[in-house]
């Protein structure tokens, strides 16, 4: 067992394609050693702008020997009448690179056949790591590639200046087109440009760190922090950001944090406009004063260099200041109009493509917000159908519209309704319209920014499905799926449920002719891409991959009551006699597959005596008691009025001829059972749940 390195070298890489690359070579190790058969210990793989290292521990020296069968053809073609061995047989021992002497011959169920056993020498792990390596290399992907070489085939994200491989301590003869590799790795471009002579695996991580280069990304992050924190002791409070701890970690070698000030006068732009300003344009953290409030000071993460640290932070400054000048003025021409002076102008913005103009849509989610007040928060009508009215004129502000600052849109607007006198609610929903922006972000806190919120997606999700832009398996250039997940989230919080269908076909209304997908059969695309999103919470939830079949086989259009059938289902397969109850309600679902078209009208006067009728009654006296807990939420209840069935259910089949040779009977037992079905799909498919 032998450490293995391999690093390749390269001029400064986009610190946004450096951790996927590193995944597909922990990826790529993990197959190719699997398929290889080599055994292994921990694969990691670090990188830094300068380089992408495949680190193995442990990593086997050698395949070990493999003997394979394989069958060939059946005796009576292999060999003649006389025993001997025709050209099939000759053909298949030389294929297999043995004698004729080695083959034998196996009886099986087909007949006598031909077998060979052909003996594999395991490869020295050097030489498969030789030929793998370059093949891995190549086969990284990026956003952006290149070539930089004269005819030179190879594509990578930035030109390659280097390759290292070693196994334990034998150097590794690597060479991908006109690049060969040697035992020189290198450290810091600036504190240590020499290159670094290895000798073995295990010393590399050791020499580059004398060579000023952090090869973790975990531990930069975590020098990043403690640099972070320590530069705002005497200030206040950092402000935290995880993201940008890692971008930030992924553009250097060696961090070190450097503070600098700008002027307190940039202050009085809004909060959301400065820490912007610094961390899209110049990847700088922000932090409060001793008060809470914004100090004037950023906080930037430089390469490790200790010398110029003045221009550093001067360079940082400059371009700093010349943002917040930009935006200074962005913020005082923007005041002088009102949002609502700014509905003409979203008559020139095309929203989508054959679906109109911003203000178009302004209409429908005006419109559709009033829809949902209704439903759910009459009282925040007013304020959730302003909102919606003024939501999208941020975007023809110079603030938004001229890309300085488009990711503040909403933001912003919210910040100018508050500014031009509209209420808080009006501005808060404004403001928080796109919320959740990403996985894991809050909803909106207020009603009106909910209502607003799942009108805006559910308008983008309908217009987008309703001219065929659907996603696919690599592409949702509208974030479609996000977009729901969002609607999701935000249905579930809501004090009463909402019909998905009925939500859409609201949404659809408001489109007038120009969905291009007739509804017929837009309605299951979107209730299909709904149920899976909602399916996708679920699982998140913590919820068993059978239970969420139970619960959405039949009906997935209510978020709240989806979530209460998984919690309740969770907790009661737990009971000492769940197996039982839940085989005797799957009998009723499974017979009804038999049945062919929609159940006849029941007759009571068919029922016979005995087991029917004591069920038909027990069923009929427990019905209103299910359908009215199942109403109310309380499915635990549902379920434990449906369970005092179970034996009545088992002597009904135990004693009753369902499929019945009397096709009167056969059909009105059928349609008993079917109202049962019914019932307790109220809770679940029963059918669906896994037995132990």
């Amino acid at each position: 067992m032998k450490n293995l390195l391999f690093e390749i070298g390269a001029e400064e890489i986009p610190a946004s394609y450096i951790q996927p690359a590193l995944n597909q070579m922990v990826t790529a190790a993990e197959t190719y050693f699997k398929e290889m058969r080599l055994s292994h210990g921990k694969i990691r793989a670090e990188g830094t702008p300068r380089r992408l290292a495949l680190l193995v521990q442990g990593l086997q020296e050698r395949q070990e020997d493999r003997v394979e069968e394989a069958m060939g053809p059946s005796a009576k073609v292999a060999f003649d009448a006389e025993g001997k061995a025709t050209q099939v047989a000759l053909g298949f021992a030389k294929g297999k690179g043995i004698t004729l002497k080695e083959l034998e011959i196996r009886s099986t169920p087909k007949g006598d056949y031909v077998f060979a056993k052909v003996f594999q020498a395991g490869k020295s792990s050097v030489d498969l790591l030789q030929e793998w390596l370059p093949q891995l290399t190549r086969k990284l992907n990026f956003p952006k590639s290149m070539r930089w070489a004269e005819g030179g085939a190879l594509r990578f994200a930035r030109p390659i200046s280097w390759l290292t491989g070693f196994f334990g301590k034998r150097e590794l003869k690597i060479e991908i087109d006109f690049i060969r590799s040697g035992k020189a790795s290198y450290g810091h471009r600036f504190l240590s440009p020499k290159a670094i002579s290895l000798k073995d695996a295990n010393e590399y991580e050791k020499k580059l760190k004398a060579a000023h280069v952090v090869l973790s990304f975990s531990e930069r992050v975590e020098q990043i922090k403690k640099g972070l924190h320590a530069a705002c002791k005497k200030i206040g409070q950092l402000i935290e950001d995880e993201e940008l701890c890692a971008i930030t970690a992924n553009l250097v070698e060696k961090p070190i944090v450097l503070l600098g000030h700008f002027d307190s006068r940039y202050l009085a732009l809004p909060e959301a406009v400065i820490i912007k300003a610094m961390r899209e344009h110049q990847f700088c953290f922000a932090a409060r004063d001793k008060e809470g409030k914004l100090a004037p000071v950023f906080l930037v993460v430089t390469n490790g260099c200790k010398e110029n640290l003045d221009e550093i932070r001067e360079g940082n400054a400059a371009v700093i200041r010349a943002r917040l000048e930009d935006a200074s003025f962005f913020f005082r021409e923007d005041q002088k109009q009102s949002l609502e002076a700014r509905l003409e102008d979203l008559k020139q913005v095309l929203w989508q493509e054959h679906l109109g103009s911003v203000a178009e849509r302004v209409q429908r989610l005006e419109k559709l917000s009033a829809w949902l007040a209704e439903r759910l928060a009459p009282a925040e009508k007013e304020s959730a159908c302003r909102a919606a009215r003024l939501c999208k004129s941020d975007l023809v502000t110079l603030m938004v519209g001229e890309k300085e600052y488009a990711s503040l849109q909403g933001v912003m607007g919210g910040l100018y309704a508050r500014l031009g006198g509209e209420s808080e609610a009006v501005a808060q929903a404004i403001a928080e319209q796109y919320r959740p922006r990403f996985a894991g972000d809050s909803i909106p806190e207020s009603k009106a920014g909910q209502i607003l919120a799942l009108a805006d997606k559910m308008d983008d999700l309908v217009g987008s499905f309703g001219i065929g832009v659907v996603p696919t398996g690599s592409q949702d250039p509208y974030a479609l799926r996000r977009k729901t997940a969002g609607l999701v989230s935000i249905l579930k919080a809501q004090e009463k449920d909402l019909s998905f269908e009925e939500f859409s076909l609201a949404a659809m209304s408001l489109y007038d002719a120009k969905l291009t997908v007739p509804a017929a059969q837009l309605l299951p695309q979107l209730k299909d891409f709904f149920r899976q999103r909602l399916e996708n919470s679920l699982v998140e939830a913590g919820y068993a991959s059978d239970l969420l079949e139970a619960i959405l086989k039949q009906r997935h259009d209510l978020v709240r009551e989806a979530f209460a059938r998984a919690a309740c289902l969770s907790k009661i397969r737990s009971r000492e006699d769940w197996e039982q109850i839940t085989q005797a309600f799957s009998r009723v679902n499974n017979i009804l597959l038999k049945m062919s078209g929609a159940p006849t009208a029941f007759q009571s006067s068919l029922l016979g005596a005995g087991a029917e009728t004591t069920l038909y009654e027990q069923f009929l006296s427990l019905r209103p008691q299910v359908e009215q807990a199942a109403q109310r939420g309380d499915f635990e209840t549902a379920f434990n009025h449906l369970a005092t069935l179970r034996p009545a259910i088992d002597s009904y089949f135990a004693d009753v001829m369902v499929m019945a040779e009397d096709p009167a009977l056969k059909a009105n037992r059928l349609s008993f059972l079917s109202q049962m079905s019914q019932t307790l799909n109220l809770i679940a498919d029963f059918t669906k749940l896994v037995k132990k």
